[in-house]
C-alpha cells in the first residue's frame, strides 16, 4: 500500500536548511513486511506500506497493537526479525541523520539539568562528529529552529520547568536542528491540553509542508482525522492504511478495536 501524493498544504519543494537546496523528487518511505518478536512474542507481523514526504501519518491501534514497537523500528532502536525499511531505495538505519526520534514524555528524566538551548544545539551533533567545533553555521541553525518553534524567550529554561506543551516543541527543536527529514514521535499528545494538542497539531502539519514526513503513534479516535492527513490502523497486523477520512470508518474501526469499540 501506498502514499506518494503530497498532502494539499504541501511545499512543492524539499527544504533542506542545512543545503539551502530543494529537490525535485519527494523523498520516500518503504517498509516492507516488517516482523519483530520480543522473545517468543510476536509484536508485529508483516507490515509494509509507502508514503513520502509532505505527510503526516498516525499509527493507531489498540494497547499492545505494537504502535511504539513500529516507531521504534523506524528509528533503528529495534531490529526487526524480518523485513526492511528503506530510505529512497536505501537501508533508513544507514542514514541516522535523517530520522529523530521523540520518545514518549514518560520516557525522558526531565530533572535533568539542561537548557533548551542545550536540548537544541544536541541536535547538531551528528553533523558535527567527534572534533568539530560549532562554526557560525551550526549556531544558525539552532537560532533558526528556536525560532520556528517559538522557543527563544525560554532558550536558557531549564526543560524542567517547561509545560509539556513546550516540552514537545523543545525536542522538536532539535529535530529540526539536526536537520532530518523523518520526524518519529511517540504518543506526543499524551498528557497534553485541548488548546496544546490544537497547537502542535498545527505545527506538525507546517512541518510535513516544508517536506518532512511526520510519523506518530496516536490513540485519539476523535482527533485523528483533525491532526493526520494519513492513518495506519494495526493490531500487530496491518489492518488499514491510506488517507484518514477513509481509513477512520466504523467498520476499519471496529475490526482494529474490537466490536465495542
Amino acid at each position: 500500500m501506498e502514499i506518494s501524493a503530497p498532502s494539499p498544504h504541501c511545499a512543492q519543494d524539499h527544504i533542506c536548511w542545512g543545503a539551502h537546496a530543494s529537490h525535485p523528487e519527494r523523498h520516500r518511505l518503504d517498509v516492507e513486511n516488517v516482523t519483530v518478536y520480543y522473545g517468543r512474542l510476536l509484536a508485529l507481523h508483516d507490515i509494509g506500506f509507502s508514503i513520502t514526504c509532505g505527510h503526516t501519518l498516525a499509527l493507531m491501534g489498540p494497547n499492545g497493537a505494537g504502535k511504539s514497537t513500529l516507531i521504534k523500528a523506524l528509528a533503528g532502536l529495534i531490529h526487526p526479525d524480518a523485513g526492511n525499511i528503506l530510505w529512497n531505495g536505501n537501508p533508513l538505519h544507514d542514514m541516522p541523520r535523517e530520522i529523530a526520534y521523540l520518545p514518549q514524555r514518560s520516557d525522558v528524566d526531565w530533572s535533568f539539568p539542561i537548557t533548551v538551548r542545550a536540548l537544541v544545539e544536541m541536535g547538531r551533533y551528528p553533523a558535527l562528529g567527534l572534533w568539530k567545533k560549532f562554526s557560525g553555521h551550526d549556531r544558525e541553525i539552532v537560532e533558526k529552529s528556536l525560532h520556528v518553534l517559538g522557543l527563544e524567550h525560554l532558550a536558557e529554561r531549564q526543560i524542567s520547568e517547561l509545560s509539556g506543551g513546550q516540552q514537545q516543541r523543545a525536542f522538536l527543536a532539535r529535530a529540526l536542528a539536526q536537520e532530518a527529514h523523518v520526524l518519529l514521535l511517540d504518543e506526543p499528545f499524551t498528557g497534553l491540553d485541548a488548546p496544546a494538542c490544537q497547537s502542535l497539531g498545527r505545527l506538525l502539519d507546517s512541518l510535513a509542508g516544508e517536506g518532512r514526513l511526520v510519523i506518530a503513534s496516536h490513540h485519539d479516535l476523535n482527533t485523528a482525522a483533525e491532526i493526520f492527513d494519513t492513518v495506519l490502523l494495526m493490531n500487530r497486523d496491518l489492518v488499514a492504511f491510506g488517507p484518514a477520512q477513509e481509513v477512520l470508518s466504523p467498520e476499519r474501526i471496529r475490526e482494529t478495536y474490537g466490536m465495542n469499540a
